[in-house]
């Protein structure tokens, strides 16, 4: 339906979508949207400053820009930056202002039905820029197969991932490690992800709880986070397999 309502605003086979936004249902929407399209998904990092976001835009050419609404000042800054040619913005929650579109309304707006679009296994799906540590971020150039095989991969970690697995992703999808160790994996074998906006230690262990994860994907300086937790011990989470 997202897919169908892009291609309806002008988005095709190539163009870039990017996406700036906390851990959330429609930040995976969007990926398989794109992905759908042929179109290529650009995750961004929402603890960067304007003119980093800014720098992202422009050079990963970014046709179409959706965020959190909680994050729009930063969003706007960055769309007045040198070489920014954004032609569709898009707010998630939120009033959208008179240049955007809301999200929900987009979505609504869209056929749910196939595309009956092919695109080749071997076409660029997501622009996942590094941490820039020595320079500028590089987009790396991920392919569908890209994608594919690192979920297969990850099905043999440990004792494998099934159907049946639960996790909670909290690392940012932002990055390789909470988008494809955890999160595309098991919604690949049918197993269920249970997405929090960003990492709370208490939250995270509570829902981890209640959730009954099975699989847990987290930083060492996250895991550290949770056992320092208060009453750590009293926190049942007997259902977990692999960490």
């Amino acid at each position: 339906q997202l897919a169908s309502a892009l291609r309806d605003r002008g988005v095709r086979q190539g163009d870039r979508v990017a996406c700036l936004q906390y851990n959330s249902a429609s930040f995976v929407e969007l990926l398989f949207a794109a992905a759908k399209l042929g179109a290529i998904f650009v995750p961004i990092n929402f603890r960067f400053a304007a003119p980093e976001v800014a720098y992202l835009l422009a050079d990963s050419g970014a046709d179409v820009f959706v965020w959190s609404d909680s994050l729009s000042q930063l969003a706007w800054e960055a769309l007045r930056g040198e070489g920014v040619r954004v032609r569709l913005r898009v707010t998630v929650g939120g009033e959208p202002a008179a240049d955007e579109v809301d999200y929900e309304t987009l979505v609504g707006s869209g056929e749910s039905r196939a595309l009956g679009m092919r695109v080749p296994g071997s076409d660029v799906a997501m622009l996942m820029y590094t941490s820039g540590t020595t320079g500028r971020p590089k987009g790396v150039m991920l392919t569908h197969e890209n994608l594919l095989w690192h979920a297969i991969n990850n099905l043999n970690l440990g004792r494998g991932i099934r159907g049946t697995d639960r996790t909670v992703t909290v690392a940012p999808m932002f990055h390789i490690g909470g988008l494809s160790v955890p999160t595309l994996p098991l919604l690949y074998v049918g197993g269920t992800v249970t997405i929090l906006p960003s990492f709370d230690a208490a939250e995270t262990l509570a829902t981890m709880a209640n959730e009954r994860a099975t699989v847990q994907f987290l930083l060492p300086v996250m895991w550290t986070a949770l056992i320092a937790v208060p009453d750590f011990a009293s926190y049942g989470l007997t259902a977990l397999e692999l960490a």
